[in-house]
C-alpha cells in the first residue's frame, strides 16, 4: 500500500532512542521530512546524520514549557511546512502512591500531558488554517488499565487519549485527524534495562497472548497509517498494540 507520505513534514518527540526513533526512522522510510526533538544532542545528531536528506534534529526539553513554541517554528524554517505531529516523549516513574512527591507527579503531568496539549495547540491552529493536518499521540496499555506503582504516568497515559478524543471531535470539521497509539510490551532499549534477562522477559510475554514482545518498527508502522491520507476518515480511535494482552482472559 502506497501510503502517499512523501514529503509531508512530521514532527516526533522523545526521538533520541527507543519507540521515538524508530517511528522517526519508519517514517523517514515512507518519504516524510521528519524534525526529530528529544534532549540527547548526539544520539539526535547520529540519528541525523543516518537520514541526512530526511531527518533534521532538534535538541529540546519539552518539560520546558517556554521551548516549545520553537518546535513547529524550526519545522518551518527548515521543511517550510508542518502536516503531522507525533507526541511520544514521556516520562515514567515506578514510584508507589505512598512514595509520590508532587514535584515528581508534576514533572510527570508536565512532560506527559501539558506539553503535548501546547504543542497540539502550536500546530493545531496552523492545520486549521491550511484545512488538513494529522496528530498521533502515543498513549499506553497503562492508560487503559492503571499499574500498580505507577499512578502519576497512568494518570497521565488516560488522560492523553481522553484529550485525543476531545481535540479529535472539535478538529474534524477542519480535515484534522488525531488518534492515538497505545502500546503494551515493546521491545526497547528501556525494556531491556528494566529486564536484562531472558527469565525477565519470558516472565512478561507468557501473559501475553503473541507470547513475545513487541517490536519498536511495529508501532512506527501503524503510526505511519495513521499519518497518511489512507486514514482520513479515522479519528477519535485508539490503536492498541500490545500482542493481545488487554483482551486476555485465560493461561
Amino acid at each position: 500500500m502506497d501510503l502517499r507520505l512523501t514529503e509531508h513534514v512530521v514532527i516526533v518527540t522523545g526521538a533520541s532512542h527507543g519507540l521515538g526513533r524508530s517511528i522517526a526512522n519508519v517514517l523517514a522510510e515512507e518519504g516524510m521530512k521528519v524534525v526529530a526533538v528529544g534532549r540527547d544532542t548526539p544520539a539526535l545528531t547520529s540519528l541525523a546524520t543516518e537520514r541526512t536528506d530526511s531527518i533534521a534534529p532538534f535538541v529540546c526539553d519539552i518539560s520546558d514549557l517556554d521551548a516549545i513554541a520553537g518546535i513547529p517554528a524550526f519545522a518551518i524554517a527548515r521543511f517550510g511546512r508542518v502536516d503531522a505531529l507525533v507526541n511520544n516523549a514521556a516520562q515514567a516513574s515506578n514510584t508507589p502512591l505512598a512514595d509520590q512527591t508532587l514535584d515528581d507527579w508534576e514533572q510527570i503531568f508536565r512532560v506527559n500531558i501539558t506539553a503535548p496539549m501546547l504543542l497540539t495547540q502550536s500546530v493545531g491552529t496552523r492545520f486549521i488554517g491550511q484545512g488538513r493536518g494529522k496528530v498521533v499521540n502515543i498513549a499506553s496499555l497503562a492508560g487503559i488499565t492503571g499499574r500498580r506503582g505507577m499512578s502519576a504516568y497512568s494518570a497521565t497515559k488516560g488522560a492523553l487519549l481522553r484529550f485525543t478524543e476531545s481535540v479529535a471531535d472539535e478538529w474534524a470539521r477542519h480535515n484534522v485527524q488525531v488518534n492515538a497509539i497505545a502500546p503494551g510490551s515493546i521491545d526497547t532499549e528501556a525494556m531491556r534495562r528494566a529486564r536484562p534477562d531472558a527469565a525477565d522477559i519470558a516472565a512478561v510475554t507468557k501473559h501475553i497472548p503473541a507470547r513475545r514482545l513487541g517490536a519498536p518498527a511495529e508501532v512506527g508502522r501503524a503510526c505511519a497509517f495513521l499519518l497518511s491520507p489512507q486514514a482520513d476518515y479515522i479519528t477519535g480511535t485508539t490503536v492498541v498494540i500490545d500482542g493481545g494482552l488487554h483482551v486476555h482472559t485465560r493461561p
